[in-house]
């Protein structure tokens, strides 16, 4: 299985971004909005893409965004969040977030609430 053809199948997102400790560290953030740890071929496939310097991040909530799994991740590491992007459109609430955590993205927003959050 290919993480491509798995993220079409499943309308799952999956979310980067750029992270700093206190000290100026960066660091790497993968995120999806489902757990990887369920599912050992997505598992695989997902660790075929991330490189060695890329922290997958688990599941932090259960009904989570990726993004939001992504900002939990870094809070309780003491990172600030410097830079998110995903494949999918941020939700309303996820852009939210992002301009409270004054984050960086490219990424569109969808203007919308998320449908399973309406």
């Amino acid at each position: 299985m290919e993480v491509g053809d798995w993220l079409k199948s499943n309308k799952s997102t999956i979310s980067v971004a750029v992270a700093e400790d206190s000290k100026g560290k960066s660091y790497t953030l993968v995120g999806i909005n489902r757990s990887v740890g369920k599912d050992e071929k997505v598992k695989a496939a997902l660790l075929k893409v991330v490189s060695k310097n890329e922290i997958v991040v688990p599941m932090q909530g259960e009904g989570l965004h990726a993004k939001e799994n992504i900002y939990d991740f870094a809070k309780t590491f003491g990172l600030t969040v410097k830079s998110i992007d995903a494949n999918r459109p941020l939700c309303v609430d996820c852009n939210t977030i992002r301009k409270q955590n004054l984050t960086t993205t490219s990424t569109n927003t969808s203007n919308q609430k998320s449908k399973k959050r309406r």
